[in-house]
């Protein structure tokens, strides 16, 4: 639990500067590379107060909890010494399932705070300065939008980091430790390709419910080229250094009470 709440802490501002731009773009109120300046100031200039925010909390809970998720696997995994095909299977579960129950909360309420909302107007002066922000329902396929794009972004930093490292071993020769790396930052950002589209639909969905067919594919593609280059940015953060540092700490906290306890009882 210890290495994933420090892994995840280490990556969360980061996640966050993109996903509040991401979602601030997709709702029209900013463009992303305005959003993106401004985020990065807010991590410079004002991060103490960046940290109290209830939206880095949210960002921090959902990577902490899917890191102290796939870790507890592991242990538990290990201890009943598990066949490697009903560890992944136990893992890539576990995971997802922690992972997509706390993104989903997570989305939804990033949603509400970055994405539009629609303002009631009265005829009154004072019922105008008294107005505030209707909340928006949002709809079904939003949900089910960012269950399926959950259910691929944990096989792909969880699963196919694996499979790609002993792909690149076998048809390059590479060192197993540089495959692990190489394929463990780019995995996660490859699946942007199909993620992002994807998280772009449903935010689209839930900012413009009622656009035709048409006119919500030309909304999604105005911001997916850009949204995905930065979102392949945030998951090399967020399952790649951060999957790699979460490793390092994992094996580092291993070998420690390895060495204290095992050795002693030996």
């Amino acid at each position: 639990m210890g290495s994933a709440i420090c892994a995840s802490g280490a990556a969360t501002p980061f996640i966050l500067t993109i996903d509040k731009a991401v979602v601030q773009a997709a709702a029209g109120t900013t463009s992303l590379s305005n959003a993106l300046v401004q985020g990065v100031k807010d991590l410079v200039f004002k991060l103490p107060q960046l940290v109290r925010s209830p939206a880095l909390l949210l960002v921090w809970g959902v990577y902490g909890a899917t890191y102290t998720a796939a870790n507890l696997v592991d242990v538990v995994a290990e201890r009943q010494q598990a066949s490697p095909t009903t560890h992944n299977s136990a893992k890539l579960v576990g995971t997802t399932g922690v992972n997509m129950s706390a993104s989903l909360v997570k989305d939804v309420l990033f949603a509400k705070m970055f994405g539009k909302k629609d303002v009631v107007k009265e005829v009154s002066d004072a019922a105008k300065t008294a107005a505030k922000a209707a909340t928006k329902r949002v709809p079904p396929a939003t949900y089910g939008i960012f269950l399926m794009r959950d259910g691929l972004t944990i096989g792909a930093g969880f699963t196919l980091p694996q499979l790609v490292a002993s792909g690149l071993q076998s048809t390059t020769g590479m060192e197993p430790k540089t495959a692990g790396t190489v394929a463990q930052l780019g995995t996660p950002m490859g699946m942007q390709l199909i993620c992002t589209p994807l998280h772009l639909l449903a935010l689209n969905m839930y900012n413009t419910p009622t656009a035709s067919l048409t006119q919500r594919a030309q909304e999604v593609w105005a911001t997916c080229p850009q949204s995905t280059f930065v979102r392949m940015l945030r998951f090399c953060c967020a399952y790649g250094f951060g999957g790699l540092l979460n490793k390092d700490l994992t094996a580092r906290g291993r070998a420690y009470n390895e060495n204290k306890y095992i050795s002693k009882k030996a």
